[in-house]
């Protein structure tokens, strides 16, 4: 594990913020993933790598804070969805455009969701969505985003993506899909 952890922050040393969100990360992700689906990681494996990254990329989202005037981003993963690496990975895209982004990690009820939300007066809410084998669970994530919705301030976006999110249908009025980190990447642009 500590040559991983020398070869991952050797990688981080050499990035900018927004290549290691869009360029070096998801390969990552998705390589460990596959690792674990064929066998060649165990659930340890697993384990030890998403850890190593969860605390390196939870050290660069304390040192990149983004600036008040573009605004603040809440990125999470709804009740039931452990995977956070998407919802952690939207953050950092968020800090690295200048957007103040708070990150609420894994499983959170749409409650918890909306408190947060409220408290640091957020723009926009981003959900990401990774894994749900039955279609009762998307059903269950579909009606988690309607009572989200429903409690937020119209003023406050509701946007979800990944895996899981074209699957989701039909997704609650009000909430849009984002099919990939590059068009979240033009929703945080100043253009807007």
């Amino acid at each position: 594990l500590s040559r991983a952890d020398r070869l991952l922050q050797a990688a981080i040393a050499g990035s900018e913020l927004r290549g290691l969100v869009l360029e070096l990360l998801p390969p990552l992700f998705e390589e460990i993933g596959r690792r674990w689906e064929i066998g060649t990681f165990h659930v340890a494996h697993e384990h030890a790598a998403s850890a190593l990254l969860r605390n390196a990329l939870g050290g660069i989202q304390r040192t990149h804070r983004g600036d008040e005037g573009k605004g603040t981003i809440v990125a999470t993963t709804l009740s039931g969805e452990l995977h956070e690496f998407g919802a952690l990975l939207v953050s950092l895209l968020a800090s690295a455009h200048g957007w103040q982004a708070t990150y609420l990690g894994p499983n959170l009820p749409s409650e918890e969701i909306r408190l947060a939300a409220s408290r640091v007066r957020a723009r926009a809410v981003l959900v990401s969505t990774v894994c749900a084998e039955r279609p009762a669970s998307r059903r269950h994530y579909v009606d988690q985003l309607q009572q989200l919705r429903d409690a937020l301030p119209a003023a406050c976006e509701v946007l979800v993506g990944g895996a899981l999110a074209p699957h989701l249908r039909p997704l609650p009025e009000g909430v849009s899909m984002l099919g990939s980190l590059e068009a979240l990447e033009r929703w945080l642009t100043p253009l807007r």
